[in-house]
């Protein structure tokens, strides 16, 4: 659905307004159909929202990022970058200077989510899990690197317990005081 798309500078919790510009106001992404490609050499940047998903709230639908930047988005709540309640695969991206106000600054998930060959750096969260925080669902991670992020514990990666990380070939920066082992 989106190709070569810049999405820039929109305020989710204005009613009216929309991450995805040229969508109708109040589209969500739950809205697009199951199996949806969301992103594909796009970049989602400097964006806010007034709870979860700065850049991307993701609900009810399996989404495929690709080649794409997520970049300098606000979450008033958790995921700062992404906020994600289904099927997630992030392909060959980078999520950067994001921030959450509670956990998970680049990434926050409630399902299984699949990072593969993607960058994940100075983001921040506020609580746990400054890079990502699995909140439940499985992450499988391969040749990725979750590094330099912040937060006040497991600054790079956190998670609750009952949740799954698998990592190949990849670099977690650290996962200090995020009572993962």
């Amino acid at each position: 659905y989106l190709t070569q798309h810049a999405t820039r500078n929109t305020d989710q919790s204005t009613p009216g307004q929309n991450a995805l510009k040229g969508l109708p106001p109040h589209t969500t992404l739950r809205d697009f159909p199951k199996g949806a490609t969301i992103a594909t050499s796009s970049t989602i940047a400097k964006n806010s929202a007034g709870r979860d998903g700065g850049g991307l709230f993701l609900r009810l639908t399996d989404t495929t990022i690709s080649g794409s930047t997520i970049n300098g988005n606000v979450a008033g709540g958790n995921g700062g970058g992404i906020a994600n309640s289904y099927l997630l695969a992030v392909t060959n991206s980078t999520l950067s200077q994001n921030r959450a106000t509670i956990n998970g600054g680049g990434l926050w998930t409630t399902f299984d989510a699949e990072l593969s060959h993607t960058t994940m750096a100075f983001n921040r969260a506020d609580e746990v899990g400054g890079g990502v925080f699995v909140n439940s669902g499985n992450l499988t991670l391969s040749n990725t690197v979750i590094a330099k992020n912040v937060g006040t514990f497991g600054p790079d990666l956190s998670g609750l317990l009952g949740a799954s990380i698998v990592a190949h070939y990849s670099l977690i920066g650290s996962n200090a005081g995020s009572g993962l082992a």
